[in-house]
């Protein structure tokens, strides 16, 4: 055997060595099965259902908010409408805007996207042709707003909630505002029977507040305590496939009367005689709080705050060409007891 020979050659050895890497160990990553990055975000989806909208073509614009429509993280948002000649769509951030180019109907669709991928949403447009809705801007307290009109079967300016928006039913409709706190008497009278909604918000699809209307009615009249915000009447036919002539009026006051309706007298003097002089005018909304409230009438006032400082008899008096009432109320201001 020659032992010096293989003690002189190196020995041979077979090895391998397994690293298991972990996330987070050492600042390593790991990759994903795609052989994506770690971290990017999943690709949005869509939620809940974008609900549909309805302009009138030469009526401003619409906005939807897109975001509560998708979860996850959104990077971008894009707005395409199918038929750009009907309705024309833009996103800017999550707002996306709606503009109104034809009568007809169409389909938006929004797109929210990230480096992960995309989500879209759907959802119809109707342009209702021009002169279906009627802007009037800022109801004052004090006025009385009037609109005529007519419903014609072939007009294409249909009702959205009559008989839940079946065909067949003319509308027109009014949006206004309101600035401050208002009492408001609508009313709708045509020869045609006739049913008027209160609608929240500006356009022909809001939330319904109040309805009212009957077939043998003489009118059709709703009375609402109205604070600051968007609303729209839509007056429309009673039956189906009836035409006719209609008048919307909108008789608005202030619910609380105005500081400039009372007047201070200071301290009453023991052997004295006040005398004022005043006038009665439904344009200043000084209304009455406590004359019987009725809501096919206005009764307007004036007030006369005045302080008693020793034990008095006091004889009140009021005269005028109209018919006239007095209150005497406890404590300064127009709504004492």
């Amino acid at each position: 055997m020659d032992d010096g020979g293989a003690r002189g050659r190196r020995a041979v050895v077979s090895w391998a060595v397994s690293v298991a890497l972990f996330a987070g160990a050492l600042g390593g990553g790991v990759l994903s099965p795609s052989g994506a990055a770690s971290g990017q975000a999943a690709a949005p989806a869509a939620s809940g259902r974008a609900p549909d909208v309805e302009l009138s073509l030469g009526g401003a614009a619409r906005t939807v908010e897109a975001a509560g429509y998708f979860t996850g993280v959104v990077t971008s948002y894009r707005a395409a409408s199918a038929d750009p000649a009907v309705v024309s769509a833009s996103a800017s951030g999550s707002t996306v805007t709606l503009t109104a180019r034809g009568a007809g109907s169409t389909t938006v669709t929004v797109t929210a996207a990230n480096a992960g991928g995309s989500a879209a949403q759907a959802f119809a447009v109707k342009v209702l042709p021009a002169g279906c809705v009627v802007e009037l801007g800022a109801l004052a307290a004090g006025s009385v707003t009037t609109k005529t009109g007519s419903w014609v079967r072939g007009d294409g300016c249909r009702s959205v909630h009559r008989a839940a928006g079946q065909p067949g039913y003319s509308a027109r409709y009014y949006s206004f505002t309101v600035t401050e706190p208002l009492e408001a008497w609508f009313r709708l009278s045509s020869s045609e029977s006739r049913r008027l909604y209160l609608l929240e918000g500006a356009g022909t699809g809001g939330r319904v507040l109040d309805s009212a209307g009957t077939p043998r009615a003489a009118s059709a009249s709703l009375w609402e305590a109205l604070q600051p915000g968007a609303y729209t009447l839509e007056a429309t036919t009673y039956y189906r496939n009836r035409e006719g002539d209609f008048s919307v009026s909108i008789d608005s006051m202030a619910l609380s009367p105005p500081a400039a309706c009372t007047a201070s007298l200071g301290t009453l003097a023991a052997g004295s005689v006040t005398a004022k002089t005043g006038s009665w005018d439904r344009g200043d909304g000084c209304r009455s709080v406590h004359f019987p409230n009725s809501r096919s009438q206005r009764y307007f006032a004036r007030y006369y705050a005045f302080t008693v400082a020793e034990p008095l008899e006091a004889w009140f008096r009021l005269s005028g060409a109209q018919g006239k009432y007095l209150h005497l109320l406890e404590g300064a201001g127009a709504g004492g007891v």
